[in-house]
């Protein structure tokens, strides 16, 4: 679960809630849980909206140093001091996020944010 200050702090930076931000966030907590701490976090996806709202959402989180990269679907690797945690989103929910439209993301968001983690990423 995202904590709430967590959330508010990263909607202020981003400028909206949305569902992108939601997985960066997600993503990142994870990546915190498992790793202790986070140097660099590599982002392989579309390099345009709404796919490039992930890196708010770790921008958020970590505040590591961020680099993008052109990629299909959405892999984020996050190194550490001698270790990497690759986190790829499932290809089906990436479907049915893309083609949302404005008013429907706050509803999507809370969906992203209440799903398991295992349906909507895959680690390694």
């Amino acid at each position: 679960m995202i904590p709430q200050k967590i959330l508010d702090k990263a909607v202020k930076y981003h400028g909206h809630y949305g569902p992108f931000l939601v997985i960066g966030i997600r993503a990142s907590l994870y990546a915190l849980q498992k790793m202790g701490n986070v140097r660099v976090c590599h982002i392989f996806c579309p390099q345009k909206k709404p796919y490039l709202c992930v890196s708010d959402g770790v921008m958020s989180v970590i505040g590591c140093k961020i680099l993008h990269h052109k990629g299909e679907g959405i892999r984020l690797c996050f190194e550490g001091v001698g270790n990497t945690l690759c986190i790829s989103v499932h290809g089906e929910l990436i479907q049915t996020l893309s083609g949302s439209k404005w008013n429907e993301l706050e509803k999507l968001a809370e969906m992203v944010r209440n799903m398991e983690f295992s349906d909507i990423f895959e680690v390694s």
